[in-house]
């Protein structure tokens, strides 16, 4: 394994954050609740809302809360 240096300090998997893989993917068990039922309802259907929900329940069965906010019904 090469040293890190100045010439491939700019390849951009050095250039990323904690909370993704090195190919760019988002990392999904850091996220809260509410960020993962926001992709969930954004996704609908696919591998990333099927591994959203995995983790959302897993986390719901280790004890986390969280209650999605109600929605106001308007009646005129």
């Amino acid at each position: 394994m090469g040293a890190l240096n100045n010439n491939n300090r700019s390849r951009p998997i050095h250039q990323r954050t904690s909370l993704t893989y090195r190919k760019g993917k988002t990392r999904l068990r850091p996220l809260s609740l509410k960020q993962l039922d926001e992709i969930m309802q954004k996704e609908k259907t696919g591998k990333r809302f099927d591994a959203a929900k995995t983790v959302y329940e897993q986390k719901i069965a280790s004890g986390v809360v969280w209650n999605r906010p109600a929605q106001a019904e308007e009646t005129e």
